[in-house]
């Protein structure tokens, strides 16, 4: 054979295997919407947060009827809508002569004279991406009755084709072309019901979910994320290819889907609204917790200046020493963010810091946290004046954030946010920033009582009850606009501007200064593309009066002090503008350091009161101003100031690498030879494997390992820096790391074989070496509850990944229960120490005092 004979024998060959895989995959390219959900939804299982939902269904979550009718719908509708549009795509062909791009190419591979072979394809794919969630959730949670249901609906849909829509059509072509001449005929019918098919889910799915945002729980993360992503992959499969393949061209018709979400996303509203599903619970918590007026019976606030609340806590624990030589000390508390891990294990470890720490709760000067531990936060102090004792206080803390909170925040992204994306303004306005907030309000009620309404008080001047002397608060964000730190709290707050005064000027009357306190945890949260961001609004009648006037005082507070009457000049302007924008605040310093390292600096810096009258004493002459800046001054400096922070990463706990040999690169594995290393934690063998891993779009990945890296390095940095900023206190000051990775550590590391080996494995972790068993000899006292629970840590395991979300695997919560109370106790045996550091201090002080006024009575000089 000549070599263009050969030539030509190869093209037709290439041309041929070319239609075969036109054939195979052309049916997948046009059902794309139900391949993106299957993908995002297994993608969701692999992730740690996955992990976590799909254990915890392993038992009996499966054998809900609630579950069975989700997944059975799901099934039924995702079906039904798969095979309208299979069925919309068989029937359509061209009318201006040309062949049709859907049977082109594929009638003389697959089935040449009428393309049944293609209408099987299609068929099966329909079957396959529809039953693809559900086998893989019970491939996942290991149970075989997603499998039943499938099989059994999936037999049941076959006869159903086989009786209604294909009967008798498979015997012939001629059959099987009448039938598609039929259907190519009522395909716009065939349209509108894969867009009902669709919308009904979506529509009754978001109105349930407005009217009780909790009920979202009782089907769970796994069953709310299949319904929605089936009828999302549905609407985008109606409007994208069932709608246009009604049509002569269909590419030209999917443009105008295109334009409805091009315009819907342009065209977003300049600044969040209050949240429509918290309306009125607010509107009642404000009206009773004003926070220009009195505080109510039983209820006590901070001082709005921060510099004068340090001082008031400051001079108080002085005064409250027990004895001239006792140690007064103040707890700074900060907790990085982590979803809901990190809120967990700060309200738990609050909770056990105070039954291991006396006194612990009336001496907390300052509480920062971010994302998740700004919940935690919150969690606590809602959970102190819920209750009466601390096994009541940790009961509550476990009910609650032990509960669900991750359905609402699914439900909320795919059944009103997404279909908003479409439907614009024609769909619900609520957000789900807005279902997490009730969800979050609502649950704490249904656990705490009906009447616990913390979470909707505002936040400024915030009104605590049983706390006689609560502390300031703060919850921290990421200004985008600015890159900025932004700290929310009941003191004074504000977003740092630098030199953009008319920003710092408005900011005092924007939306912020009525943001509750549930509000205020979940801007600092939100993580972007899994929340919105958080546009702050102000109204346009404060920006004209701040124009006018350059007065901070919102129209509000003016119209209260005028009496309620608003003054003459101030025109009604309606409508807001947007004046910041806020996401998690873990993107500027995840550690949540920042406000207390700032605390500790006003703490530090002598502030004397200026000479001014008081109303209630009247003038007040001069040396008892000073008198008064010197004896709060004296406080500054003699109290100690311990901060505790809450750290929560379990990455860097040092887990036993186990076949690392297999498992291993070759690189890796060579490496580790010729040095004659022996790996004692797995995350060593992670860091050998980044030093050897090839990274061929690290131009696509650098930016955003960047970003990530730095928000760890910042972290990092904070705690170097508080470390070393406690060191220059006059008084002994400790930085305790509550940290979860270093508990994890010590638990892994005692399950070691020999003690070399513990050893080893503690010093790889990082562990500190001194531990409340080498504090108070080893073995738990007899009826100490906290101590007989940490020795209970022994024999747990970690069955699956503390995950990264918002739900959380019973068996996570028990090892964490349990960690935070070894942890607590240590942090006891850290604070004993230093609290015996503190007396030779203050000892060796006054000795020296008392040196320099015998010697100054004598007439002796002492050196300065």
């Amino acid at each position: 054979m000549s070599t263009s004979g050969s030539f030509k024998v190869a093209s037709a060959n290439v041309v041929k295997g070319w239609s075969w895989l036109k054939a195979i995959f052309r049916p997948a390219l046009l059902l794309w919407p139900w391949l993106v959900s299957t993908a995002t939804f297994w993608t969701f299982l692999q992730s740690s947060q996955g992990e976590a939902i799909t254990g915890q269904m392993a038992g009996s979550a499966w054998y809900s009827w609630m579950a069975v009718v989700a997944i059975t719908v799901s099934f039924v509708a995702t079906l039904f809508a798969c095979m309208l549009t299979a069925l919309v795509i068989l029937s359509w062909r061209r009318t201006d002569g040309r062949p049709s791009s859907v049977a082109s190419g594929v009638e003389s591979v697959i089935a040449p004279p009428d393309g049944r072979g293609l209408g099987i394809l299609y068929v099966s794919l329909a079957f396959a991406l529809s039953a693809a969630p559900m086998l893989l959730l019970a491939w996942a949670t290991k149970s075989m009755i997603g499998l039943g249901v499938t099989l059994l609906v999936g037999l049941c849909t076959y006869i159903t084709l086989q009786l209604v829509v294909f009967r008798g059509t498979w015997k012939s072509a001629t059959d099987w072309s009448i039938r598609l001449e039929q259907l190519r005929s009522r395909r716009f019918y065939l349209a509108l019901g894969v867009v009902a098919t669709a919308a009904a889910p979506l529509l009754v799915g978001a109105l349930w979910l407005v009217r009780t945002p909790e009920s979202a729980t009782t089907l769970g993360p796994a069953f709310v994320a299949i319904l929605g992503l089936s009828a999302l992959s549905s609407l985008f499969a109606a409007l994208f290819i069932a709608l246009p393949y009604c049509t002569p061209r269909p590419r030209l018709a999917t443009l105008v889907p295109l334009a409805l979400v091009a315009v819907n996303v342009l065209y977003q509203p300049l600044a969040d609204t209050d949240n429509p599903l918290l309306r009125e619970e607010a509107g009642l918590a404000r009206a009773k917790f004003d926070s220009e007026a009195k505080p109510p019976i039983n209820c006590s606030r901070t001082s709005r200046r921060l510099a004068k609340a340090l001082q008031d806590q400051a001079t108080r624990v002085i005064k409250e020493a027990k004895s001239p030589d006792g140690a007064p000390a103040l707890y700074f508390v900060s907790a990085e963010g982590g979803g809901i891990r990190a809120a967990y294990w700060t309200a738990m470890g609050l909770v056990n810091l105070e039954e291991s720490i006396p006194d612990f709760q009336d001496r907390i000067a300052t509480m920062s946290g971010v994302s998740g531990g700004s919940l935690g936060i919150a969690t606590w102090l809602a959970a102190v004046e819920a209750t009466d004792n601390v096994a009541a206080r940790r009961s509550l803390v476990h009910d609650f954030l032990g509960s669900d909170l991750l359905s609402p925040a699914i439900a909320g992204l795919l059944f009103l946010d997404t279909p908003r994306l479409i439907f614009g303004p024609l769909w619900l306005t609520a957000r789900r920033d807005d279902v997490f907030e009730a969800a979050i309000a609502r649950r704490w009620r249904q656990v705490a009582g009906m009447d616990a309404d913390f979470f909707v008080r505002p936040l400024v001047n915030l009104c605590f009850r049983k706390m006689k002397n609560p502390p300031t608060v703060y919850f921290g964000a990421t200004e985008v606009l600015l890159g900025a730190f932004a700290p929310m709290g009941n003191t004074n707050f504000g977003m740092p501007g630098g030199g953009r005064q008319f920003l710092n000027g408005l900011l005092h009357q924007s939306a912020l200064v009525e943001a509750n306190v549930v509000h205020s945890v979940v801007m600092s949260a939100r993580f972007p593309f899994l929340a919105p961001t958080a546009d702050v609004a102000v109204s346009l009648e404060n920006v004209h009066d701040y124009l006018t006037t350059g007065a901070p005082l919102p129209r509000s507070i003016r119209t209260k002090m005028n009496g309620g009457i608003v003054s003459e000049g101030f025109p009604t302007i309606p409508g807001s503008a947007r004046l910041g924008m806020l996401v998690d605040g873990g993107y500027f310093d995840n550690s949540g350091l920042s406000m207390t390292r700032y605390a500790l600096d006003v703490l530090a810096t002598n502030v004397q009161p200026p000479p001014k009258p008081l109303p209630e004493r009247g003038i007040v002459p001069q040396r008892e101003w000073d008198q008064e800046a010197k004896s709060s001054h004296t406080a500054r400096a003699m109290v100690a100031t311990h901060v505790i922070h809450f750290s929560n990463d379990p990455s860097s706990a040092c887990v036993e690498p186990r076949n690392w040999e297999i498992n291993s690169s070759r690189a890796v594995r060579e490496a580790i030879q010729a040095a004659k290393f022996k790996p004692v934690c797995q995350f060593q063998i992670e860091e050998l494997e980044t030093l050897f891993r090839p990274r061929w779009f690290s131009w696509i990945s650098s930016p955003i390992e960047a970003i990530l890296a730095v928000r760890s390095g910042h972290a990092t940095h904070e705690v170097n820096a508080m470390r070393m900023q406690l060191l220059t206190r006059q008084y002994p000051s400790v930085l305790f790391d509550y940290s979860l990775a270093e508990e994890l550590t010590q638990q892994l590391c005692e399950g070691r074989g020999s003690a070399q080996s513990r050893e080893k494995c503690l010093s790889a972790g990082g562990r500190s070496d001194m531990t409340w068993r080498s504090a108070f000899n080893g073995q738990p006292a007899a009826g100490n509850a906290i101590q007989e629970r940490a020795q209970n840590c022994q024999g747990l395991t970690q069955s699956t990944p503390l995950p990264l979300g918002w739900s959380l695997h019973p068996g996570d919560t028990a090892l964490m229960q349990c960690l935070a109370a070894n942890a607590a106790l240590n942090a006891l045996a850290h604070m004993t120490k230093a609290e015996g550091d503190y007396r030779l201090v203050a000892s060796s002080n006054a000795q020296e005092v008392a040196s320099s006024a015998s010697q100054e009575a004598s007439g002796q000089r002492v050196p300065k």
